[in-house]
């Protein structure tokens, strides 16, 4: 909560007016979905100091409960196993089982009674990628005589007038990608348009959408929001932000919205998405002290209409670079301008692990390695000191390197984050390479104390002939 002390005056200043909040397993669900609560989870005083302190900076604060994909920390659990799509998978839930509805309804029940200022909700719905596969929803589709589409809208609608009957105070959205490519009948037999505002995300540099997308949204919704974002969308396991790619994505946004909001009653707004895993069972990607500086390029090009140099230099003043904000880490890799703003002890880490990140991945794709210090070689004793004697230089300075890295960095992230997420993130992408180059060291060592000695001359590739008849 410390963090978000330091940094709501400042995204605020940066023209912020609320915050889209998808808690997943950070929830403290109770009862009978007190499985679904992490270890680490939030307490119900700890969200209602972080809704004070929202308001206390003039932002609204929208719940995101997923209400039909994305429902791995939930369908991950023995209790709830029976309500998946597919026995296998976890991503989905069966719409044709009623328990799955009624897990949802209590889901969305206990968010919003600790939300109950809450004047928009956010149900999810992204991403739904197993619907009528099993045999209940099979049976369905052939007696109500429904495609896959309409068995989408059908769960959906039945979520939208849950929570619209029981919270008439509350508007509701969800994401839009589920039904980007579906016939404008289609859309309106649903009647979603009438409980809901579509969220149309994208997160490349062009915003790539079919062509006809608009018209057809336009005769079904009257209001649109659009979604960018300032990190968690280039990969699943970058450290560090690729601002340039977000910024293009901004102004591709302006652009659209420009040519496109005409068309509809009200455009609500830009949410700037910002993910910290590509599903449940991913690792972190980048992390949100990494990734303010791109967050505050961003909304400023939104705030400006351009990204411009005023913008850069604003930014990068904000946050006490003593130059400009890098665009691309991956051109200067560890060349990182003074900075200080909450979480940039993490932010310069982490260039510096980029940096040596590619000296790891350089030393071991080596010559040397792969050419005098194979297992083969180390089995027989078969290398050679001189080249022995560079690997050992390189590896025992990339090992203390490293060491001294992830020092640095769990001191850093314990001033953010949780310890459980200090850990894992730090095993993840310190515990391979530490043990590789220890064990390359280690390996360099006893084989210099042999002196280039193998273990018999027949052992010796130069002392094998070959003759072929």
């Amino acid at each position: 909560m410390s963090y978000y002390k330091q940094i709501f005056p400042l995204i605020r200043s940066w023209g912020v007016t609320g915050l889209l909040v998808e808690y997943e397993d950070m929830f403290p669900y109770s009862g009978d979905l007190r499985d679904l609560a992490a270890p680490n989870v939030y307490n119900e005083l700890e969200i209602q100091q972080f809704l004070d302190l929202a308001e206390e900076n003039e932002l609204i604060v929208i719940p995101l409960v997923q209400t039909f994909g994305h429902f791995e920390f939930v369908l991950k659990h023995e209790a709830f196993c029976h309500l998946r799509e597919l026995p296998m998978y976890p991503m989905t839930l069966c719409p044709s089982n009623e328990g799955s509805l009624e897990v949802v309804r209590q889901m969305v029940d206990q968010v919003l009674r600790l939300h109950p200022d809450a004047k928009w909700f956010h149900i999810g719905a992204d991403e739904v990628f197993h619907i009528g596969f099993c045999e209940a929803c099979e049976r369905v589709m052939k007696a109500e005589g429904i495609t896959k589409t309409q068995m989408f809208f059908r769960h959906i609608r039945r979520v939208l007038e849950y929570i619209t009957v029981k919270y008439p105070g509350t508007r509701l959205i969800m994401w839009d990608d589920m039904f980007r490519d579906v016939d404008l009948e289609v859309i309106k037999e649903s009647g979603v348009g009438e409980l809901v505002e579509p969220m149309v995300w994208f997160y490349q540099q062009s915003t790539l959408l079919p062509q006809d997308m608009w018209d057809r949204y336009s005769q079904v919704f009257s209001s649109l929001w659009v979604a960018s974002a300032f990190k968690g969308a280039t990969g699943p396991r970058m450290i560090v932000v690729d601002t340039g790619y977000h910024i293009e994505n901004h102004r591709s946004w302006l652009q659209v919205v420009q040519d496109q909001k005409s068309r509809f009653s009200n455009f609500r707004g830009y949410t700037l998405t910002g993910w910290q895993r590509y599903d449940h069972f991913a690792v972190l990607c980048e992390l949100l002290p990494v990734a303010l500086p791109c967050l505050a390029l961003c909304l400023l090009t939104l705030d400006n209409g351009a990204f411009t140099e005023l913008v850069h230099k604003t930014a990068s003043m904000d946050l006490g670079f003593a130059g400009l904000i890098p665009l691309n880490p991956f051109q200067s890799p560890g060349v990182v301008p003074a900075c200080s703003f909450p979480g940039s002890g993490v932010y310069v880490c982490m260039q510096t692990l980029l940096q040596l990140n590619s000296e790891y991945t350089r030393f071991m794709d080596s010559d040397r390695i792969h050419c005098w210090m194979t297992p083969y070689q180390v089995e027989h004793n078969n290398t050679n000191p001189a080249h022995l004697n560079h690997i050992l230089i390189q590896g025992q300075q990339l090992l203390l390197s490293f060491q001294q890295l992830h020092n640095d960095l769990q001191v850093a992230l314990l001033d953010t984050f949780y310890p459980i997420t200090v850990d894992e993130w730090l095993v993840t992408n310190f515990a391979t390479k530490l043990k590789e180059l220890t064990g390359i060291v280690t390996t360099a060592e006893k084989q210099m104390v042999r002196g280039g000695k193998p273990n018999s001359c027949t052992a010796s590739f130069n002392s094998v002939e070959t003759n072929i008849p």
